[in-house]
């Protein structure tokens, strides 16, 4: 009789052990991301890599990337973001996370409004008036770029500030984001202008034909489709008389200023947020915020190829770029 108990007992330790991922698989949430860009562009695994950091064991989670750097078309981007519907029509996730602009002009806003599936965006660019957040079923963060942060800066060092440009790749976005700074700056009575370069030929050109700018913001060079990160540095030291500034930290090597974004922030807020979401608050009761942090990188080397000098605080605080 003791034997026949312990078998039995023994089965059933057996089948609960079987069962139980069967089990937690059953009950384990489910989380989207459907990122803008691709895996191997610096923002987006910035912003990937604070996301999953934060839903690690919390939800089984995927990632579905809209690839609009290397693919912009319009129709390009609408053909991914129906792939991407399609997964959240079949997979059914708890919530989705949609990061950065396109995600939600492609995706969230002509699909997904006021949807039953909670949504949670980040990496939006200055406003959310384009979609017409908040949904009922939608929450996020916004993207500022620390332009007036830089700007004064920028005073500091430069003595007169009467112009300056802002040099970007041919995608409408990153002409967008200039457009931005320009008018940021325009109450300081300065003469912004855009500059678009799509090749390394154009970077080159435009680079030297500057020199009277009294500073130069690079925006990214993600759709250079030719371009040589060797080249670019041998252009901008052989060249170096004006101050260039950029927010993107992967361009901060081109450069004498980086006021960068974080992505990692972005990711951490969105993911926080999906996980108040589980856990039962609805998006409606949780408000749109802006980023907080930017970081600050002080590039010596062609600060003083171009002999200019910075306030020391700045060199001090600033994470040197190598």
């Amino acid at each position: 009789m003791i034997r026949q108990i312990g078998q039995i007992f023994l089965l059933l330790v057996i089948l609960s052990q079987s069962a139980s991922p069967a089990a937690h698989a059953q009950s384990q949430k489910k989380c989207l991301e459907v990122g803008s860009y691709h895996q191997d562009y610096a923002w987006q695994n910035a912003i990937d890599g604070g996301i999953a950091h934060v839903l690690q064991g919390h939800c089984e989670l995927r990632v579905f990337y809209l690839d609009s750097k290397r693919e912009p078309s319009p129709e390009a981007i609408q053909k991914k973001a129906l792939e991407a519907k399609a997964l959240i029509d079949s997979w059914q996730p708890d919530v989705v996370i949609a990061t950065d602009d396109n995600a939600s002009r492609y995706l969230v806003k002509p699909y997904f409004k006021d949807a039953a599936i909670p949504f949670v965006f980040c990496g939006i660019n200055w406003t959310v008036d384009e979609y017409g957040y908040p949904y009922s079923n939608a929450t996020g963060m916004t993207e500022l770029a620390p332009i007036r942060q830089a700007f004064e800066q920028i005073k500091r060092i430069v003595p007169v500030v009467k112009q300056g440009t802002c040099m970007y790749p041919g995608l409408e976005s990153e002409k967008t984001a200039c457009e931005r700074y320009a008018f940021v700056l325009k109450p300081f009575g300065v003469e912004f202008t855009l500059t678009p370069v799509e090749t390394m030929h154009a970077f080159e050109e435009q680079f030297k034909a500057l020199s009277d700018m009294d500073f130069i913001f690079f925006s990214n060079n993600s759709s250079i489709k030719d371009w040589d990160a060797a080249r670019a540095k041998q252009i901008v030291q052989e060249n170096a008389k004006v101050l260039t500034l950029t927010m993107d930290e992967w361009m901060t090597p081109f450069v004498m200023l980086g006021f960068t974004q974080v992505g990692n922030e972005q990711g951490e807020y969105a993911a926080s947020t999906a996980l108040k979401i589980l856990e039962g608050t609805k998006p409606s009761e949780i408000a749109i915020v802006p980023n907080r942090q930017w970081n600050l990188f002080v590039n010596e080397g062609l600060l003083e190829k171009a002999g200019i000098t910075i306030p020391r605080d700045l060199l001090q605080k600033g994470k040197k770029v190598e």
